[in-house]
């Protein structure tokens, strides 16, 4: 699986948004734009990967690198209250069946 991290708009030097593309043999697998204040859920493509595996919480920043382009997602998670990175490709939108 490939990730293509792309298109994020910010304010004040700082990412709000981004969208990440998950391809499969050069096909399209799944596209997820990750906007602040959105709520996702982990759920890593790897399976040995448990870190945060299920949890559901808030995008509530991001951690950047020196050129301000987003690396890791902070998640607010709805559980505890706390605040864990993620990986970006890691997150889906969270739909409450």
């Amino acid at each position: 699986m490939l990730y293509d991290i792309k298109s994020y708009s910010e304010e004040s030097g700082k990412p709000l948004k981004c969208t990440i593309k998950a391809l499969h043999k050069g096909e399209l697998v799944r596209k997820v734009t990750l906007e602040y204040g959105g709520i996702y859920k982990v759920v890593p493509d790897n399976p040995n990967k448990l870190k945060h595996r299920d949890k559901v919480g808030m995008l509530v920043g991001f951690k950047v690198d020196r050129l301000n382009n987003p690396l890791k997602a902070r998640i607010k998670f709805d559980e505890t209250g706390r605040i864990g990175y993620v990986e970006l490709e890691d997150l889906h939108h969270f739909k409450n069946d």
